[in-house]
């Protein structure tokens, strides 16, 4: 097998490429020590390389998208991270010379491809607008914030024989990745998840709808199915407690909407 090569012999001066590739390295660090885990159980216990930082205990999986904004937006790169990756929340890359914004998202699991039966998994995420010059600049740090709420809900006087189920209006139904926000609405309430027969929380992706939490329990004395309806709100990385009764004869039926915003904290019992 032969193969040729020539080369047009002309004075001619090769037209250059329509800019010079700049080395860039984004780094996500220290968000998990601004925004402490709940109470230890959603923190992630595997071994991290002296490479990662420590924050990312928290996440399981990275995802990042490179979006240029001139001279209109497109997607430049998009890389999918998970935690077993030596160079896991470290991005390199060289880009031409232009404005970006980068977008990361981490979650402690994978990411829902669809839109998930239940509530979402703990999100984090950032989007941060960046230039590059002509020469490569300091790694870019990026800090991720929780997106997502804490719904818990107390009812105090329930037992298992009274079926308490409880419900939360206006989940949204989608994350958007490339831009970071949250969209759609169910529609139908999603249910919260039952920790005891007292006791039930979820995580909540929640950005612009007040929500409603619906309490449903069986009436004591006849066994109809009665409900109770709470309008709350939902705060990114804000714990929302709703603590109440529904069988004591004094306050029955009577609700309290708390914000904690201290994520992780406990709330304040109120008696009533």
């Amino acid at each position: 097998m032969t193969f040729f090569a020539c080369k047009k012999e002309d004075n001619a001066a090769t037209a250059p490429s329509y800019a010079t590739k700049v080395a860039v390295q984004f780094n996500v660090s220290n968000f998990a020590s601004q925004i402490e885990p709940m109470d230890g159980k959603n923190v992630r216990k595997a071994a991290v390389s002296n490479s990662k930082d420590a924050s990312l205990t928290t996440v399981s999986d990275l995802y990042y998208v490179i979006v240029g904004t001139t001279p209109g937006f497109h997607i430049v790169k998009s890389v999918h991270q998970t935690s077993d990756a030596l160079d896991f929340g470290v991005i390199k890359d060289s880009l031409d010379q232009g404005s970006y914004y980068i977008a990361v998202t981490g979650t402690a699991q994978p990411f829902p491809s669809e839109t998930p039966a239940g509530a979402f998994p703990e999100i984090f995420s950032t989007r941060v607008d960046f230039t590059v010059g002509s020469t490569p600049g300091a790694p870019l740090a990026l800090t991720l914030q929780r997106r997502v709420g804490l719904l818990e809900v107390n009812v105090l006087d329930a037992t298992p024989a009274d079926e308490v189920k409880v419900f939360f209006s206006y989940e949204a139904t989608s994350f958007d990745k490339t831009r970071t926000v949250a969209g759609g609405d169910r529609n139908t309430p999603m249910p919260v998840a039952a920790k005891s027969a007292t006791k039930f929380s979820d995580f909540i992706l929640n950005d612009l709808n007040t929500p409603t939490v619906t309490i449903e329990y069986k009436n004591r004395a006849t066994g109809a199915t009665e409900r109770k309806f709470v309008v709350t709100k939902i705060k990114a990385n804000n714990k929302t407690t709703v603590t109440g009764t529904l069988y004591s004869p004094d306050n029955r039926n009577e609700f309290k909407v708390m914000v904690n915003n201290a994520w992780g904290a406990n709330p304040t019992d109120t008696n009533f």
